[in-house]
Order: C-alpha cells, then sequence, then structure tokens
C-alpha cells in the first residue's frame, strides 16, 4: 500500500493531474510487463477527499464483482496480475488478463455490465486498455454514464455543476453506505 497523507487530507488539483499521470505510467507498466488487456479501475468520487476507508471498502467489493463476471466467461488461467493500490488520491485496482482468454472488446463488455448491474456501479470507472489504447464504452454501442443524481449524462451535469457538491457527496454515500457498509 502507498499512502502518503492522512485520509482526510484535502487533495490539490496538482495532486490530482499528478495522480493521473502516475496511472497511466503504472498502466503502461503494466502492459508492458503482463501483455494482453488491462481493466483499470477507479471510483467517481467527487470532490477534494478520495481516500476513506469506505471508498477503499467500495473499490474492493468491485474488484471483486469484476473478478467474478471475467471468470464466468474465461479461465482461471486468462488472469495473470492482480493489484490494488490505496492512494491519497483515491484507491486503483488493476486486472491483468491474457488476450488469448478474452478479447477487450469482451472484457469491456464484461466491465460495462458491473458498471450498470452493480448496486455500487455508478461509482465504478473502470477502463479497458491493450497497447493499441483504450477501449471505449460507445465501441460497444453502450450509453453514456449517467449523472450520479440525475438521468442525464454525466459528463453534462459535471460541465453545468448543475448539482451541488453537498448533493453529490450525499449521493455517494447514500451509494456506499447502503451497499457496503
Amino acid at each position: 500500500m502507498t499512502t502518503d497523507l492522512k485520509n482526510t487530507d484535502v487533495l490539490t488539483l496538482k495532486d490530482l493531474l499528478d495522480s493521473r499521470e502516475n496511472r497511466v505510467r503504472h498502466q503502461q507498466e503494466l502492459l508492458a510487463e503482463y501483455g494482453g488487456s488491462l481493466v483499470s479501475m477507479t471510483l467517481n468520487i467527487p470532490g477534494p477527499v478520495k481516500d476513506r476507508p469506505e471508498y477503499r471498502k467500495a473499490l474492493r467489493r468491485g474488484m471483486e464483482e469484476l473478478k467474478e463476471k471475467i471468470a464466468s466467461v474465461t479461465e482461471p488461467e486468462g488472469f495473470l496480475h492482480e493489484e490494488i493500490r490505496d492512494l491519497i488520491t483515491g484507491p486503483e485496482g488493476y486486472l491483468c488478463i491474457s488476450k488469448e482468454s478474452l478479447s477487450p472488446m469482451e472484457l469491456k463488455k464484461a466491465a460495462v455490465e458491473v458498471e450498470e448491474a452493480s448496486p455500487l456501479g455508478r461509482l465504478f470507472d473502470i477502463d479497458v486498455l491493450t497497447a493499441e489504447g483504450g477501449i471505449s464504452r460507445a465501441a460497444l454501442g453502450a450509453p453514456p454514464r449517467r449523472c450520479l443524481i440525475c438521468p442525464r449524462d454525466a459528463k453534462a451535469c459535471a460541465r453545468s455543476r448543475a448539482h451541488s457538491m453537498d448533493e453529490l457527496l450525499a449521493r455517494v454515500a447514500e451509494i456506499i453506505t447502503e451497499t457496503v457498509i
């Protein structure tokens, strides 16, 4: 585990941008080492506090649900590597999957199914990456992610700041409390 600050520390924009850069670097390292497809899971948590025990529990629950979903459509030897990193910028989960066991498109389909079906799914941000790039929801014909609060597109609500931070954090807490705690 990598933790630099207490789980109540407020992050700066620089912290978040550095974290994104470090995540991309780590993803590339994992792809280079294991090949195949990489599943990268983070949480959609608004606001400047990203590391709390309940967020870590939610990510671990999501990783278990994702592994079960993938295992239902491929053989166990297809799992090449699993890793969870607890960071001040939020927990991150990684799964490396053999391309021979499951195509990147099949893997993205499983990821979208978890995002859509899990009670915690709205909080999950599951990316599927290969050496050639990422697989988008649009490539599967899946709709854009919904807002945490209303049925509109999440990106549109975020851009327009349609909901207050208090509303968003209350909804995150409600989702987690109903499911994890």
